[in-house]
Protein backbone atom coordinates (compact mmCIF):
# COMPACT_ATOMS: atom_id res chain seq x y z
CA UNK A 1 0.00 0.00 0.00
CA UNK A 2 1.43 3.76 -1.19
CA UNK A 3 0.38 6.57 0.94
CA UNK A 4 1.31 9.80 -0.42
CA UNK A 5 2.86 12.51 1.72
CA UNK A 6 -0.90 14.11 3.09
CA UNK A 7 -1.86 10.75 3.83
CA UNK A 8 0.93 10.50 7.02
CA UNK A 9 -0.80 13.68 9.22
CA UNK A 10 -3.93 11.27 8.43
CA UNK A 11 -2.48 8.24 9.63
CA UNK A 12 -1.18 9.84 12.24
CA UNK A 13 -3.91 11.55 13.93
CA UNK A 14 -6.14 8.85 13.07
CA UNK A 15 -6.75 8.09 16.90
CA UNK A 16 -7.31 11.94 17.64
CA UNK A 17 -9.49 12.84 14.35
CA UNK A 18 -12.95 11.76 13.00
CA UNK A 19 -12.21 13.25 10.14
CA UNK A 20 -8.95 11.70 9.91
CA UNK A 21 -10.37 7.97 10.74
CA UNK A 22 -12.90 8.13 7.79
CA UNK A 23 -9.87 9.66 5.09
CA UNK A 24 -7.45 6.54 6.36
CA UNK A 25 -10.51 4.21 6.33
CA UNK A 26 -11.49 5.01 2.68
CA UNK A 27 -7.40 4.31 2.10
CA UNK A 28 -7.81 0.92 3.43
CA UNK A 29 -11.31 0.63 1.61
CA UNK A 30 -9.67 1.63 -1.85
CA UNK A 31 -6.79 -0.34 -0.96
CA UNK A 32 -8.86 -3.31 -0.74
CA UNK A 33 -10.80 -2.79 -3.52
CA UNK A 34 -8.07 -2.66 -6.11
CA UNK A 35 -6.34 -5.89 -4.92
CA UNK A 36 -9.48 -7.65 -5.47
CA UNK A 37 -9.99 -6.06 -8.98
CA UNK A 38 -6.17 -5.81 -10.05
CA UNK A 39 -3.09 -7.92 -9.11
CA UNK A 40 -0.81 -4.22 -8.18
CA UNK A 41 -2.34 -1.25 -6.91
CA UNK A 42 -4.14 1.43 -9.11
CA UNK A 43 -2.61 4.29 -7.13
CA UNK A 44 -0.08 6.44 -9.01
CA UNK A 45 2.29 7.80 -6.18
CA UNK A 46 5.87 8.64 -5.26
CA UNK A 47 8.53 7.34 -8.06
CA UNK A 48 5.55 7.38 -10.74
CA UNK A 49 3.12 9.43 -9.64
CA UNK A 50 4.51 12.72 -11.08
CA UNK A 51 4.99 11.33 -14.12
CA UNK A 52 1.76 10.04 -14.85
CA UNK A 53 -0.17 13.24 -13.47
CA UNK A 54 2.19 15.26 -15.72
CA UNK A 55 0.82 13.14 -18.15
CA UNK A 56 -3.15 13.44 -17.50
CA UNK A 57 -2.97 16.66 -17.61
CA UNK A 58 -1.15 16.94 -21.04
CA UNK A 59 -3.48 14.17 -22.25
CA UNK A 60 -6.94 15.54 -20.94
CA UNK A 61 -6.88 12.57 -18.66
CA UNK A 62 -5.75 10.02 -21.03
CA UNK A 63 -3.35 6.94 -20.91
CA UNK A 64 0.34 7.26 -20.57
CA UNK A 65 2.03 7.71 -24.14
CA UNK A 66 -1.44 8.46 -26.05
Amino acid sequence: MMVGREDLVHFNGMMRSWRSATHVARLFARYGRDRLSHPRGTRPSKGFGPRVRLDRGRNGGGRLGE
